[in-house]
């Protein structure tokens, strides 16, 4: 399952060369299932976690981007995989 955050941490954790375990125990009170899940877009990690991630990556994986994706479930779209905007595209 394709979706912007998860592609975005995913791309984080490569290029600092982080497994699961290591990330996880950045936050600290977190698992590598945890991380797992996040990276697959299958759960969504609580508001202060969002915003340890995004001091954490140094904002590669920011506030936004959660905000983004959720919107767009909240509007029953699939989520992103590539980010162009957050306004709606209307074709005339």
């Amino acid at each position: 399952m394709g979706n912007l955050v998860g592609m975005k941490l995913i791309a984080y954790m490569a290029e600092h060369k982080l497994d699961d375990e290591t990330f996880a125990s950045q936050l600290e009170d977190c698992t590598a299932h945890a991380v797992r899940k996040w990276k697959y877009g299958q759960r969504e990690p609580d508001a202060s976690t969002i915003v340890k991630i995004q001091e954490i990556t140094g904002g590669a994986v920011n506030v936004e981007d959660w905000a983004q994706q959720a919107r767009e479930v909240a509007a029953g779209l699939k989520p992103s995989k590539l980010h162009k905007s957050s306004a709606p595209q209307v074709s005339a």
